[in-house]
């Protein structure tokens, strides 16, 4: 394919951790399909046929970019991507306090204990789909892994 031509490549970057997890990629690769409708729709990617010899081989006509959907868009169609901006920003949320918890060498047990709550809310804190945490416990969490909490509209 020349330059120029097919889908156009867009950069994306993901946040890493020290381990090297890319905790956003893992989990847009864990959504199934019934999560997002057809990600071939999303991704906009037609599967190639199969590989076929040097002679019987057709040139490819380019490929059209006017069926494709961003991500946003197609959140949007389905009526959906509020829910999924939430679940992506606790998600973050929790990857954030238990790196800054592995920082700081402190347990679940030992942030309860700090925190003045139980286990059972730190675990409800740092699962990544439960969105039932208050602001001021994220605060408070924030706070003894000696971090700030920081909302801004946009």
């Amino acid at each position: 394919m020349t330059k120029g031509t097919g889908p156009r490549k867009i950069p994306v970057v993901f946040y890493r951790t020290r381990a090297g997890r890319e905790v956003v990629r893992d989990w847009l690769r864990s959504l199934d399909e019934s999560a997002l409708g057809t990600r071939g729709t999303v991704m906009a990617a037609k599967k190639s046929p199969a590989k076929s010899t040097a002679k019987t081989r057709k040139k490819r006509a380019p490929r059209s970019t006017a069926g494709l959907v961003t991500l946003d868009d197609f959140l949007d169609s389905e009526g959906k991507r509020e829910e999924f901006e939430a679940v992506a920003i606790k998600e973050v949320l929790a990857w954030q306090i238990a790196e800054a918890m592995r920082e700081s060498k402190l347990s679940r047990k030992r942030l309860a204990e700090r925190m003045n709550t139980s286990r059972s809310q730190i675990g409800r804190l740092l699962d990544p789909k439960d969105g039932n945490v208050t602001l001021a416990t994220l605060q408070r969490a924030a706070a003894v892994v000696g971090r700030k909490l920081r909302l801004e509209l946009v």
